[in-house]
């Protein structure tokens, strides 16, 4: 009701006097009579007066008033922004344009039934001054009542109709607004226990994001470090739900390994449903579209969770300047990666005792012992060191015990013992002040477990804490859906185990302190320990995929190994730490075998050498026959990875590969007739291999003898039987084919190589990108540029799909398009590629002979281009590496031959040979 109304609502004296008598007679005999001495008309007029007088007079009434129809039109503007910036892209934004218009246009329909509403009071005053009061006032009202839902009618309709042709409008307007999307990957629900630590919460909040801060002016970041367990994860977690800012997306980063750092970055893609259906199945494309994402859009919050070392997650910092990180990590050492960091301490005795209640408050009787035994609480607390992953584990036991927290203290004092938490050198941690109280807790925590929890908290020790699938649990000895519902439930309400995802998650957390403790207990029972261990080893054998037993390439599982790898990498850590050592198994060293092929597929050398390595030292642990065929099976995958290397290794992969080929020959003798055809092949596979390492020595002409061994055993069946070991032979030979000056025999070869590839795998699978690739090289050699350039562009766009953009495998492609763009004097476009070539991946680092040898190119290029300093410097770099390997590994020259062909010389074979001066150059198809 507007002012003036109001203020003139009360002009009639008998109005007054009509309104006062009814309201009277609601009132006992004596109120009235008090009240109407001191209720009348003049009282009113005059109070009212001094009340307008008082308050008009007020400097800030008078500054309101100015501003109130500005006030009133930003509020209505406002309102506008915010359904505009909710998740519809369509609706929500076309509803807030058109409630601008619509309070525009609506504002004097609003003033207009306001006039109506009090209009009615102006009609009754005059019929109340007839005799027949009361008849009048009710005609009245109802006249007025008619007046008044007319006019609704023709409010409602009004708005109705304005919001119609507002949203047809808009829907013509606005088909071009992209996705405002809101997402996040938090695994956890809100810690509803969680003990303020508003200082620390205020602080990031401010540094992350500060008032009146440039959206532009660099991505703001925070590391979080501390002792495990002291709640850095919670902390992260509780500002990502506190003080998120609206529209926000957040991700949650895995960041202990590579391996599951790269599957939850890659979730990103897919929560925000960026990938179409032939994408979502690859974990690389679904990383480069989760960067690109973020390089486009500000308003995120990325948790890199309990991070190792920097080069695990620099690979995946976006590469903007918006946007903001989180990071947690023991190590304090990576503090230089953020603009700023925080310290996190353990609680202080009151934080503590206030965690503990919290968490043993349940709201009913039982509840109450505890919740007023303050000074109990504060003496636990202090035993446990103020650690929140130890209060909450011991709430756990208290809450099953039901007993008084001085019979815990009690019991606690009793059982204390020295503990070792954890393994690093503390004078580069921040965990060495928890040596002794985190055992003492976790003896208490499994005291009142079942015996069937137990012995599964025991399998879990060994595997990868941040993701056990519960379908992998749930296939251990076929077990009882049932009872594993039990044990979960048993082991989620003591907060051993979390669920990741949500309580319904389909996989499981144990918390990496948790997880050390139980490592450390084992190491007081040996047996026991490779008891649980050949259990691990069994129940990730039965999940993890079992490899081609004749090697051939099973891309399309890429998802499934992606998985389940973790839980073998976190096996092998376990078997390599171990003091005593444990007994490695030879279904263990199968196991590394199987991932160590994957690893080879995907090029994961740093991770993949060492897994290999350990698999070959268990098969020599005795001189057990049987083991050859095991023996050569690990040493093919161990040789693969060490060929991707370069001359440093060449030595090492040449000794292993006729090693292998003996330890096949010998199998093969001892084998009653008629033999397999898998033993035939891995024979078969044997000598290619030997080819192959002749080809890496560049010694062509005695690759051919192997070869055509190796053929000879596989013409035995039809190439269409086995269409990959054929075109791998073939596709080996097209070099040799290459070296003889026969470029016209190579290039068929290679050709009917990459027909028998692309009829047997996916056209945009990694084995058929390598056919291409090699047929790409045999072109160039052959004189064929244009032709060869049109395949290794078709290649590149492939393998952006199956790799990061540096990935070893990109950087190959960078290296070849740089050549043959050089080759086509497209000097500009070769300069760029090749330095593409120089970036590198933090996980899987470019070998230090390709990098030189691109640097020489590089250098090659630029000089061309004018840019003459850098060309030398360039070039003196290069040089001076190569001179250390031919000095080191005694390669042989003369003063004639080009330096071209020997930077080709000490690259992988993989990796291409391009040279105009190299042996396999022809320049022409003959």
């Amino acid at each position: 009701m507007s002012p003036q109304l109001s203020r003139d609502l009360f002009k009639s004296e008998e109005l007054w006097n009509y309104l006062m008598e009814d309201k009277l007679k609601t009132l006992t005999d004596q109120d009235q009579i008090r009240l109407k001495g001191v209720l009348n008309y003049n009282t009113f007029n005059d109070y009212l007066k001094t009340i307008l007088t008082k308050y008009n007079a007020s400097k800030t009434v008078k500054l309101l008033r100015f501003i109130e129809p500005a006030v009133q039109y930003l509020d209505t503007f406002s309102r506008a922004l915010n359904s505009i910036s909710q998740m519809n892209p369509f609706g929500c934004l076309g509803w807030g344009v058109v409630q601008i218009l619509l309070e525009w246009k609506l504002r004097w329909l609003f003033e207009a039934f306001q006039l109506t509403n009090d209009s009615p009071v102006n009609i009754i005053s005059v019929y109340l001054k007839g005799n027949k009061v009361k008849r009048m006032f009710e005609e009245a009202k109802t006249l007025v009542e008619g007046y008044k839902t007319d006019f609704e009618k023709e409010v409602s309709f009004a708005f109705v109709s304005n919001t119609t042709k507002g949203l047809a409008i808009l829907t013509k307007t606005f088909l071009s607004v992209g996705n405002a999307q809101t997402a996040t990957t938090l695994p956890y629900g809100r810690n509803a226990s969680f003990v303020s630590h508003d200082h620390i919460l205020a602080r990031l909040q401010n540094e992350l994001h500060p008032p009146n801060a440039d959206p532009g002016e660099g991505t703001r970041s925070c590391v979080i470090h501390g002792t495990g367990g002291v709640g850095k994860t919670q902390i992260a977690l509780e500002f990502a739900y506190r003080h998120s800012r609206p529209n926000c997306c957040i991700f949650w980063l895995q960041a202990e390994t590579a391996a599951g750092l790269a599957e939850t970055f890659s979730r990103i893609a897919k929560i925000l449903s960026l990938a179409d259906e032939s994408q979502v199945q690859d974990q690389t494309q679904l990383i480069t579209i989760a960067q690109q994402w973020l390089c486009k859009n500000d308003n995120w919050l990325l948790i890199f969770d309990n991070a190792i070392e920097s080069h695990g997650i620099q690979s995946y910092w976006p590469r903007c300047k918006h946007g903001t990180i989180i990071i947690t990590t023991q190590n304090k050492n990576l503090v230089h990666l953020s603009t700023f960091s925080i310290h996190l301490t353990p609680m202080d005795e009151d934080e503590g005792a206030k965690l503990l209640l919290r968490y043993l408050d349940h709201g009913d009787e039982d509840s109450k012992m505890y919740l007023n035994d303050i000074e109990n609480a504060k003496a636990i607390s202090a035993e446990l060191g103020g650690l929140p992953i130890a209060i909450a584990h011991v709430a756990g036991y208290i809450g099953q015990l039901r007993r008084p927290l001085s019979y815990f203290i009690e019991q606690f004092q009793k059982q204390q013992r020295a503990s070792i938490v954890w393994s690093m050198d503390t004078r580069s941690s921040t965990t060495h002040q928890y040596d002794r109280t985190l055992d003492a807790v976790w003896d208490l925590a499994f005291s009142a477990l079942r015996p069937e929890a137990q012995a599964l908290m025991d399998v879990l020790a060994m595997l990868n804490p941040d993701s056990i699938q519960e379908d992998m649990l749930l296939s251990e000895n076929d077990r009882d859906p049932i009872e594993f519902d039990q044990i979960r439930i048993e082991l989620l309400s003591r907060h051993l185990l979390e669920p990741q995802g949500g309580a319904s998650g389909s996989a499981l957390v144990i918390h990496r302190s948790l997880q050390k403790n139980l490592l450390f207990r084992f190491g007081r029972d040996r047996s026991k320990k490779q008891e649980v261990f050949e259990r691990a080893t069994k129940l990730v054998r039965r999940n993890f995929p079992v490899q081609s037993p004749i090697g051939v390439p099973v891309n399309h599982r890429w998802a499934i190994y992606e998985s389940y790898l973790p839980h073998v990498l976190t096996l092998h850590a376990v078997y390599l730490s171990s003091k005593p050592e444990l007994y490695g198994t030879v279904q263990f060293a199968d196991l590394l075998c199987d991932a160590g092929y994957y690893m080879w597929d995907r090029h994961l050398g740093r991770e993949g050498i060492p897994v290999l390595e350990t698999a070959e030292r268990i098969c020599l642990q005795d001189e057990n026959k049987h083991l050859r065929r095991l023996r050569a099976n690990i040493g093919v995958a161990l040789g693969s990875l060490l060929n991707t290397v370069g001359i440093s290794e060449l030595q090492r992969a040449v000794v292993l590969f006729d090693e292998i080929l003996t330890l096949r020959q010998e199998h093969i003798a001892e084998l009653p007739l008629p033999l397999s055809r898998e033993d035939q092949l891995l024979l078969s596979n044997a000598w290619n291999d030997k080819g192959w390492m002749c080809l890496e020595r560049e010694d062509y002409f005695a690759a051919e003898v192997p070869f055509e061994k190796s053929l000879e055993i596989k013409r035995q069946w039809p190439e269409q039987d086995i269409p990959f070991e054929f075109a791998e032979t073939l596709k080996n030979l097209a070099f040799v084919r290459l070296a003889q000056k026969r470029s016209r025999s190579a290039i068929e070869l290679a050709s009917h190589a990459l027909d028998l590839v692309e009829g047997d795998q996916d056209s945009g699978s990694a084995t058929v990108q390598k056919f291409r690739l090699r047929k790409a090289e045999i072109l160039a050699n052959s004189g064929q540029i244009k032709e060869a350039i049109k395949i290794v562009d078709k290649v590149a766009a492939e393998r952006a799909h199956l790799y990061r953009p540096y990935h070893p495998s990109n950087l190959d492609v960078y290296y070849i398009r740089g050549i043959l763009f050089h080759y086509d004097d497209r000097l500009t476009e070769a300069e760029s590629m090749l330095r593409q070539t120089l970036n590198t991946d933090i996980h899987d680092p470019y070998p230090q002979e390709c990098r030189a040898r691109c640097l020489f190119a590089l250098s090659e290029v630029i000089k061309k281009n004018g840019k003459t300093k850098e060309s030398e410097h360039h070039r003196n770099e290069a040089l001076e590496l190569l001179n250390q390997w031919c000095n080191l590994f005694q390669i042989e020259y003369t003063d004639n031959t080009d330096v071209s062909v020997l930077f080709d010389h000490v690259v992988p074979f993989k990796c291409s040979r391009l040279s105009r001066y190299g042996k396999l150059w022809v320049g022409t198809v003959g």
